[in-house]
Order: structure tokens, then C-alpha cells, then sequence
């Protein structure tokens, strides 16, 4: 705008526009200068405008800059905001976690003893902070491109462990004890808005596209479904390991997306998923 301004000022120093004294210089800095100065509500510095036409130009160059500096600092300030709340539910989701990133460990958390009263509670204020993180995605899509070094603080990682917690809730919970946590609706909200936020960033971003065969996938998914009733059954939560065959299936439907949106910004899966890879590592020694 600077540039722009200063091609329009330049023909006019020395005549429509000059100092309140002295001699006129009429170089393209000054020309420069006197642009910058008018784009600000203070007006145009030693230089001022002494006909109608340049009085309107550094009238509209102040509107344009006071219009365009509230927006810009506006903006911003909304994208840290936005950032910070988005750090705040993963930092959250991670705590619920107790820093293992396991869906099942957080389960244990919200079900202590295999007491489900307080779970829909828990699982309700994560829906807010979920709805917000999606629509600051929505609305200020250079959150996008905010990384941290921690993987915590990755979306691919919370909203993995989000739509995880709600498969094993489908699938490796007693049917009979814990169906109305199954059918709350704070569930169907995480899972839901984790999915659309995980679908939001893949729509409008360069994410990865995965060709990871279902067959060649099934097998870790079935380890990482035992580890998890490992930890549910030591936490004195009823489960049904015959749900295997629900979770594979649940888990291939939603976590391609997982796949696509995490390495666009620099995280492996075994950051994301970390119940799989400690599973695969165990295995592997």
C-alpha cells in the first residue's frame, strides 16, 4: 500500500504536496515516506496536501491504514488466542492420558474403579474446548501451520486419541454395564468433532495420502486392541475382548485420516499412536 501510495505522491511534491517550509525534495523516498506517514491516522508528517484531491488522497490513505492495521493486529491476536486454547485441550487430553498418549490409560482415568458417573461430565467440557478448536481451524486456517516440537500438542495426536478412547468405548466396554456411557451424547460429540476436525484440516491442506492396505493394518490393530483390554481389566473396568473384529473395522474407517493429516506436519504415526508402537516395540525384543 506503501509502494502503491508513494507512485500516486511522487508527480505531486513540490506542488500539491510540500513542507510547511523549505524546499520541496521530490525523490522517490520521500515520496515513500510521505505515503507511509498519511497511511496512519496522524496525517502526513513535515508534508501536507494543499488541494482538494490530494486532501481526499491522504484522507482515504489514512481510513485505508488505520482500517487495515486494527484488522491485521485484530487477527492475530485471535490466531494466538485460537492457538492457545488449541494447546490447552491437547495439554488437557494428554493430562487426562497421564502423559502416555493411550487412549486406554485414559479410560482407566475416567472410569475409576469402573465407575462410569463421572465420565459423560469429563468428556462434556472436552466437547467444548473440541468445538472451538475445530472452528478456530474453521475460521483461521493458519492455526494449521502452528507445530510444536512436543507431539502432545499435535491435533493428529489428540484427536487420535479422542476418536480411540470413543472406539474402545464402543467396542471393549461391557455391553450391558456401560451402555448408557456408549450412547451418551458427550461421546457421539468427541467422536464426532474429532472427526471433523481431523476432515477439516485434510480438505484444505496438502496432507499425505496413505495406501496402507486394511489387510497388511489388522494385525497391529488387534495387539494394540489386547493391550488396551490389559489396561482396562487392570483398572477394574468390565470388558468384552470379543469386540476385536468392531475395533479393527471402526478403526480403519476413521483412522486414515490420522494418516494423512500427521505427517503433513512432521510427525510419525508412533508419535500419534502410541499404544501400537509400544505394543510392536514389546513385540519386537
Amino acid at each position: 500500500m506503501a509502494l502503491g501510495a508513494a507512485l500516486i505522491v511522487q508527480p505531486e511534491l513540490g506542488t500539491a504536496i510540500r513542507p510547511a517550509s523549505g524546499r520541496a525534495s521530490t525523490d522517490f523516498v520521500t515520496a515513500l515516506l510521505v505515503a507511509g506517514n498519511s497511511l496512519s491516522i496522524v496525517g502526513g508528517g513535515d508534508y501536507s496536501p494543499h488541494t482538494t484531491g490530494t486532501r481526499l488522497l491522504f484522507l482515504l490513505n489514512s481510513l485505508i491504514g488505520a482500517s487495515v492495521l486494527s484488522l491485521v493486529l485484530s487477527y492475530l491476536v485471535q490466531v494466538y488466542s485460537a492457538l492457545r486454547e488449541r494447546n490447552a485441550l491437547a495439554l488437557a487430553v494428554d493430562l487426562i492420558t497421564d502423559g502416555t498418549g493411550d487412549a486406554a490409560v485414559m479410560l482407566a482415568k475416567l472410569l475409576p474403579e469402573g465407575e462410569a458417573s463421572d465420565a459423560t461430565g469429563e468428556l462434556g467440557n472436552l466437547v467444548r474446548s473440541l468445538a472451538a478448536t475445530k472452528e478456530a481451524h474453521h475460521f483461521y486456517p493458519l492455526l494449521f501451520y502452528f507445530r510444536f516440537e512436543e507431539p502432545l500438542y499435535a491435533v493428529s495426536r489428540f484427536s487420535f486419541v479422542l476418536l480411540d478412547a470413543t472406539t474402545l468405548i464402543d467396542t471393549a466396554l461391557d455391553r450391558a454395564r456401560y451402555r448408557a456411557l456408549a450412547a451418551s451424547a458427550p461421546v457421539a460429540a468427541v467422536r464426532r468433532g474429532a472427526r471433523l476436525l481431523l476432515e477439516t484440516l485434510d480438505s484444505h491442506f496438502p496432507t499425505v495420502r496413505d495406501r496402507a492396505d486394511a489387510a497388511t493394518e489388522a494385525w497391529p490393530l488387534r495387539q494394540s486392541y489386547d493391550a488396551a483390554i490389559r489396561t482396562l481389566a487392570g483398572a477394574k473396568i468390565t470388558t468384552q475382548p470379543e469386540g476385536v473384529q468392531a475395533y479393527v473395522a471402526l478403526r480403519l474407517d476413521w483412522e486414515p485420516l490420522v494418516r494423512r493429516v500427521a505427517p503433513t506436519l512432521g510427525y510419525a504415526l508412533p508419535e500419534i499412536d502410541r499404544r501400537t508402537a509400544a505394543t510392536q516395540a514389546a513385540a519386537a525384543n
